[in-house]
């Protein structure tokens, strides 16, 4: 395991204030999108699809961000710095990002990590410690929700970003080769398509970078639960204990967005191809062949398609400190 030593968070008290009297922050809002978009095209040498940005203002699948805004004269705010990241579970991430990390053993699978997508300020806005903030901010989200670190991806030939993380206390520790493809002509260079990224990375939870006593306590209970489970399995049906069945779904209040909770929350989600899942019994047992088997192939479908949207990997999801 990488033994790198905890540094304590370095967080403002920067809710609700503002580095100078012109500059707030807050979290983006739909309003947001087509200023985030704009910003996004002038500071990156890559082009993002609709879908990132609906995903970073409204707040879903997982994605965190926060903005800064200079009041204009007549009162209307102008997006002048943003921070995107997005949590994700580390058997969710690129095997080798986990090597490097430190955090390749199977003990934390399940932790969280907070992972920067996007960090940019727009020139004439710069040097006033606007991106210092923006990212103590994230550092301040990830040990919040009790993530293990926060980490990114630097393209090599941005010297800046790279002195503007090692003073926010993140730590260098690999250079991947061919990490970014850009073909757009808005790169340095455009006969260079293909560079090299380093990745940097903070510890903000417990232990830092090392397997902690309680990480081997949850890796130990793992096998047992599941013996325990079969050996339930196993028991006739009067010893066994009789559960209510309640419509599944993760509660309102663990979505930001509350159009993603009312979705999760009804009955019928309309959109889960799946209705044998929510309708039926899960085998479909009791229905005529001909139901079950156009009952099941949308149920197929739509585990083939979560097959293909895991892992996370950075193939898909490639920070954009340019």
């Amino acid at each position: 395991m990488l033994s790198v030593q905890q540094q304590p968070l370095l967080i403002e008290q920067i809710e609700g204030h503002s580095i100078t009297p012109s500059v707030e922050f807050r979290p983006l809002q739909p309003a947001d999108f087509l200023p985030v978009k704009e910003a996004h095209a002038a500071l990156f040498p890559i082009d993002y699809d609709d879908s990132f940005f609906h995903k970073a203002t409204k707040g879903i699948d997982r994605i965190w961000s926060c903005a800064a805004f200079s009041a204009s004269p007549y009162g209307e705010q102008q997006l002048v710095g943003f921070i995107t990241a997005k949590m994700v579970f580390l058997h969710e991430c690129d095997t080798t990002d986990r090597q490097h990390l430190g955090l390749l053993s199977a003990v934390v699978d399940h932790d969280r990590v907070l992972y920067i997508l996007t960090l940019g300020v727009l020139e004439g806005y710069r040097h006033q410690g606007i991106a210092s903030t923006l990212i103590q901010m994230v550092c301040q989200h990830g040990f919040e929700t009790r993530c293990r670190a926060v980490f990114l991806h630097v393209i090599t030939y941005n010297t800046a970003a790279q002195a503007l993380y090692t003073r926010q206390g993140f730590t260098c520790v690999a250079r991947l080769s061919n990490f970014y493809y850009i073909a757009t002509g808005r790169q340095p260079d455009p006969a260079t398509v293909v560079y090299d990224a380093y990745l940097y990375v903070q510890f903000i939870g417990p232990g830092g970078g090392l397997v902690t006593p309680w990480d081997m306590i949850t890796l130990a209970w793992t096998p047992v639960r599941s013996a325990l489970g079969r050996i339930h399995s196993c028991m006739p049906g009067f010893c066994r204990q009789q559960v209510h069945q309640y419509p599944t779904g993760p509660p309102a209040d663990a979505f930001s967005d509350p159009e993603a909770a009312i979705a999760a929350t009804s009955p019928v989600d309309p959109s889960n191809s799946s209705t044998c899942s929510n309708l039926v019994p899960s085998d479909c047992s009791y229905l005529p062949p001909n139901l079950q088997l156009q009952l099941q192939q949308p149920q197929q479908h739509q585990q083939q398609q979560q097959r293909l949207a895991l892992p996370w990997s950075r193939q898909r999801h490639r920070g954009s400190t340019f």
